[in-house]
């Protein structure tokens, strides 16, 4: 990428003992090789060699008397790639290494810090990056760099051939790119679109007042800056079924969690003020989101989530997938059991599968 030829390259490293393996099968002795290269096996070394092929590997072989293998045996010293292109022929990458030339010379063109970049991290790209869309990503990061924070939706952009929907599914690659080169098109803090000044579709948050009207209603996650009159608490649950289905609960405001997309929440002033029960399924992801929540607010209790509830209802258990780096610590202790022996187990309970007349005969008195 950097103009830097490694060719010739070459493998000389052949001990005794890997000799006849050599002979035998060619990925054992040229993987060294090929770090990135497909697993090709073959009963011979030189048949998939470039005289029998017109390109590839090369082989120097040597004759050898081994003790136990019929004597005299011609076998290699040296395995070696002529040209770039031999090898880039040799593991099927030809195609895939030319657009990715092609890329990292359209992203150049947005400037000498993206050019040194691309150069440095051509496996990054390859990676993060389809084949081909080294201009638009050029574009979109030339587009930001000179003209920081637009404050405008992505499809917004004067970008000709650029699809905003490109720019929404690459803006963690370009969030990095631009803040490793140091440019003032991105900010530390918030979401992907804040750190590039980009305007969102404000989420949807879906709420109940469980007051008596039952009213089920969506808002803008922005506007919801302060509790509705009348609101004493809230209630967060994460299935839908079960959160319309809950029971009239005076001076309780319902809101449907979505998994970890209440975290979003917890960052309005107002949710440290306000008392709140948490309550998710009886599974690792769960417990990871209420551990997640009283790290910011250790004031959220939560509902059915201790190992009185699990026993109780250990019928109900269903496989669920533990959790990678889970936050338990802040649980209360009868929470942490019952996290502990459903991450080991790869077991939880899903609220809507409890009875209906259990949730109520446990929210009713602790809400009412």
């Amino acid at each position: 990428m950097r103009g830097e030829s490694i060719f010739p390259l070459e493998h000389t490293r052949f001990g005794r003992a890997d000799r006849s393996a050599a002979t035998a099968d060619i990925d054992t002795q040229v993987r060294a090789l090929l770090e990135d290269a497909v697993e090709v096996v073959s009963p011979s070394l030189t048949e998939l060699a470039r005289p029998r092929r017109g390109h590839g590997y090369s082989v120097d072989l040597a004759v050898h008397r081994l003790r136990g293998h019929g004597g005299e045996q011609a076998l290699p010293n040296r395995v070696w790639f002529e040209t770039a292109e031999d090898f880039l022929m040799f593991i099927g990458e030809t195609e895939r290494w030319h657009s990715l030339l092609a890329d990292v010379a359209a992203i150049s063109t947005a400037g000498p810090a993206f050019a040194e970049w691309a150069g440095k991290h051509a496996r990054e790209l390859r990676t993060r990056l389809k084949a081909g869309e080294g201009a638009a990503l050029g574009a979109a990061l030339g587009a930001l760099h000179a003209k920081p924070h637009p404050g405008c939706f992505a499809r917004e952009l004067p970008l000709p051939g650029v699809s905003g929907k490109f720019i929404e599914e690459n803006l963690a690659l370009l969030a990095d790119i631009l803040r490793e080169i140091g440019s003032s098109a991105w900010r530390e803090g918030g979401s992907l679109h804040e750190q590039l000044g980009l305007r969102q579709t404000s989420r949807l948050l879906r709420l109940m007042d469980l007051n008596g009207s039952q009213l089920d209603y969506g808002l803008p996650l922005n506007r919801f800056i302060d509790l509705p009159p009348g609101v004493e608490r809230m209630l967060i649950v994460e299935n839908l079924r079960t959160f319309l289905t809950l029971p009239r609960l005076p001076g309780t405001l319902a809101l449907f969690g979505e998994g970890h997309a209440v975290q979003t929440l917890s960052s309005h002033r107002w949710f440290a003020h306000v008392p709140i029960t948490y309550w998710g399924d009886l599974d690792p992801t769960g417990f990871d989101i209420l551990g997640r929540l009283r790290r910011v607010h250790p004031h959220v209790r939560s509902a059915m989530m201790d190992m009185a509830t699990l026993t109780a209802h250990s019928s109900l258990l269903t496989k669920a997938a533990p959790v990678e780096n889970p936050v338990f610590e802040t649980l209360a202790p009868e929470e942490s059991v019952a996290a502990a022996r459903v991450q080991t187990a790869k077991q939880g309970i899903e609220q809507e599968k409890f009875p209906t007349d259990f949730i109520r005969s446990v929210l009713c008195p602790a809400l009412s």
